[in-house]
């Protein structure tokens, strides 16, 4: 793999969550972005890391951070549905 290559850290990073490697799932995103900031997809990668972590607070600023991003993006309406479903169920981004 190549170190500087986005598109590989995020393909590790599904590997990593296929294989239920949160932390390490994670880890390979935050690289992603790190490399190409403007793909905006990784928030909702990021959301179901963190969702799966339990830590719903953060994935809630993911989900959102990737409507703010890519407001009429393919995966929008799913997220704009997840993120009403979790504001009504009271969950509140981490301040």
């Amino acid at each position: 793999m190549e170190p500087e290559s986005w598109f590989g850290h995020y393909k590790l990073g599904l590997t990593y969550f296929a294989l239920q490697n949160y932390k390490e799932s994670e880890k390979e995103f935050r690289k992603a972005q790190d490399l190409d900031p403007s793909f905006s997809e990784i928030h909702v990668r990021l959301g179901n890391v963190y969702l799966r972590q339990q830590n719903a607070p953060k994935a809630l600023a993911e989900f959102e951070s990737y409507l703010h991003k890519d407001p009429k993006g393919r995966l929008a309406p799913r997220v704009r549905q997840v993120v009403n479903d979790m504001r009504a169920a009271g969950v509140q981004p981490p301040s």
